[in-house]
């Protein structure tokens, strides 16, 4: 993915976190284009890793940081902790 293909993401992106915002979904004090620009930032740095010859687990932790980033958005955040490195691990199977 290389910029001129994040523009769309990017919008859409921004469109999901302002309906969440406004369903109550994610928190309301939320900066929408900041957490726009980090998610979409964040896929592009995965997919950067996952081509990398970083071992395994330097994008597992890597993930496990956005999935709590991500997580802190929630109008109530949970701390799945558990439930959060397994998803985490499904997502790295390479």
């Amino acid at each position: 993915m290389n910029w001129i293909h994040a523009g769309p993401s990017l919008t859409a992106v921004r469109r999901a976190c302002m309906n969440a915002r406004r369903t109550g979904e994610i928190r309301a004090d939320i900066d929408v284009e900041q957490v726009s620009d980090y998610v979409v930032g964040s896929v592009l740095g995965r997919r950067a890793l996952a081509r990398s010859p970083a071992p395994i687990s330097m994008l597992r932790h890597y993930l496990e940081g956005v999935l709590g980033v991500l997580d802190g958005l929630r109008r109530h955040a949970s701390t799945r902790g558990g439930r959060r490195s397994g998803k985490v691990h499904q997502v790295v199977s390479r």
